[in-house]
């Protein structure tokens, strides 16, 4: 008889029963969270709970159709997810079973591939031992805010220091909107930001978007903004869930870019963080978890450097390879190429020409 049970976001009492009994969990695992990616059409949120002894695993996966009718594939939310589990250790025996029962329910449901996007700031590569393969993209940045505040700030690059100090003079101030009442203006700025480095449509998120996320997720999301004068500037919006405090999405006005104040923005997130006694402000990576300008930017903040991974699991190599080799047929007659092979699962890898944030 199955142990695993498969809870949907509709069902928000049961899947935060899980949650508060879990050891660990963020913003990402919320069915709130979850289900605001289903409503934005990335695909039906499942969440996928074992249990054994006094112990459980459970993953959350967003379920989309494939174009052969009937087969789907799984990805994670926009953001760090992948499994959780009731201890920080786990028996192998456990374990193993949680593997045996996610298989046969996935399989079940004619899941081609899984992909998912684990959260740096939590060990979960030990709970998905034998499903597919967890590969390391790079590295992501996360302030200790443990340390003494004075440390925290000695701990930024001289320029972050410099730049934040002459913005301060300059008169740009920066806040916490409780009420959020300059949400249109931030989204303003964040497409500008997504038009200026090129982002690819998914990116975009609308204004719906951002007032669900508010209104959904209220207490765990912030929106911090600066300003000059009455002009917002830059922003950025922020998560809580427990004693970690993310950087979530931001963007900084063209006019402004040259005077960096996105600096300012995320030294006043940690300030926040800090007053509510976090323990971790985590700001992520790079594009793609590349070691580019972006994450460049972000190490200036600090040098505790976190692994990013991510799981990749194939659960029918026949289908899967059909389905490659039917999008590379279909893409060489109309002369359009994919942007990486390396692209996870590759059969959706984007055309040339469009730049994902994140693989």
């Amino acid at each position: 008889m199955t142990r695993l049970s498969i809870i949907r976001p509709d069902q928000d009492d049961l899947w935060m029963r899980v949650l508060h009994n879990a050891y660990q969990y963020d913003v990402y695992d919320l069915p709130a969270y979850q289900a605001l990616a289903e409503d934005r059409g990335d695909g039906k949120a499942h969440f996928f709970v074992y249990t054994g002894d006094d112990y459980f695993v459970a993953v959350p996966l967003l379920l989309r159709p494939l174009e052969t009718q009937g087969w789907m594939d799984a990805t994670s939310v926009y953001g760090y997810a992948g499994p959780i589990a009731s201890h920080d250790a786990l028996p192998e025996r456990v374990i193993q079973q949680f593997g045996i029962e996610l298989h046969s329910a996935l399989s079940d449901m004619q899941v081609v591939t899984v992909f998912s996007r684990l959260h740096p700031l939590m060990h979960q590569r030990p709970l998905l031992g034998g499903l597919g393969e967890c590969r390391r993209l790079g590295y992501t940045i996360a302030v200790d805010l443990t340390l003494p505040p004075d440390e925290q700030w000695r701990g930024y690059r001289e320029n972050h220091r410099r730049d934040i100090k002459k913005l301060e003079k300059q008169g740009v101030t920066c806040s916490l909107d409780r009420e959020y009442s300059s949400l249109a203006e931030f989204v303003d700025v964040y497409h500008a930001t997504m038009r200026r480095v090129h982002a690819s449509p998914e990116y975009f998120f609308d204004q719906s978007y951002f007032e669900q996320l508010v209104s959904k997720l209220r207490p765990h999301v912030h929106l911090m903004i600066a300003r000059q004068g009455s002009t917002v500037i830059a922003g950025g919006i922020f998560t809580s869930c427990g004693e970690i405090a993310e950087y979530h999405l931001g963007g900084t006005s063209d006019a402004f870019l040259q005077t960096s104040p996105m600096k300012l923005v995320i030294d006043a997130a940690r300030l926040w963080a800090n007053s509510r006694h976090m323990r971790l402000l985590h700001l992520g990576g790079g594009l793609g978890a590349r070691d580019d300008s972006l994450f460049r930017f972000k190490s200036g903040f600090s040098d505790c450097k976190k692994e990013f991974f991510t799981w990749q699991w194939v659960l029918f190599p026949e289908r899967y390879a059909r389905l490659n080799a039917s999008m590379y047929l279909s893409r060489e007659q109309n002369g359009h190429v994919s942007e990486s092979p390396s692209f996870f699962p590759e059969y959706r890898a984007p055309e040339r020409g469009s730049l994902p944030l994140t693989d």
